[in-house]
């Protein structure tokens, strides 16, 4: 794996738009911008769950 992809996925950088959001936490998130952003597969599992 790249060292990029490693980085986004350690949450350093946006999984959406590639924001590098400084020092990450450890798993993937997204920046202020994306955050409201939601995919398809989140929105079938959100509704599903009601």
């Amino acid at each position: 794996m790249g060292e990029y992809a490693e980085m986004t996925l350690d949450g350093d950088f946006c999984e959406s738009c590639g924001e590098y959001m400084g020092d990450g936490h450890g798993y993937p998130q997204r920046c202020a911008g994306c955050h409201h952003e939601i995919t398809k597969d989140e929105l079938e599992r959100e509704i599903g769950q009601k």
